[in-house]
């Protein structure tokens, strides 16, 4: 038997098994992190569907969701309806497409050529989703998965 080690001693402990596990949990992170962030571009599209509002269903029918990147994980969500900003942020004075607005009217019951002329003098009003959707979703705790949440136009093949 050997005589005890004095209380006045270094202890030594390898941090090899600490930078292992470290290396593992960093890359479990990186996992989550990826199916955190595409599990809120899955919400987003239905939160965002939720506020639009509904003719034809041709507009929320266009919500979709792209990865953009998978390194860091960068989704695209939104709709691909060409006249989806116009929706969201309103118009000014125009003459809108007659024939779409009148079916709009007829199917309201209201007279395609008093709307026409509001619109042709006041333009639309905006009705927006993407902003309330993203903020319901921040509220839900989605925003500890992204650091930033920026509008604008994605351009390309399968853009939205």
């Amino acid at each position: 038997m050997s005589d005890p080690v004095s209380g006045f001693t270094f202890t030594l402990v390898s941090r090899i098994n600490y930078i292992a596990r470290m290396a593992e949990i960093v890359a479990g992170l990186e996992l989550f992190a990826e199916a955190a962030t595409g599990a809120t571009a899955d919400e987003l599209v239905v939160l965002i569907q939720k506020y639009m509002p509904e003719w034809t269903g041709d507009l929320k029918a266009s919500v979709t969701k792209q990865q953009l990147s998978v390194e860091p994980p960068v989704w695209a969500v939104g709709p691909t309806a060409e006249y989806a900003p116009y929706v969201e942020y309103g118009t000014g004075p125009h003459v809108p497409n007659v024939d779409n607005l009148t079916e709009w009217a007829n199917d309201h019951g209201w007279d395609p050529s008093e709307i026409i002329s509001h619109i042709a003098a006041n333009g639309t009003a905006a009705h927006p989703f993407m902003q309330p959707a993203i903020e319901e979703a921040k509220g839900m705790g989605a925003d500890m998965f992204f650091d930033t949440v920026s509008f604008g136009l994605v351009s390309g093949a399968g853009a939205i």
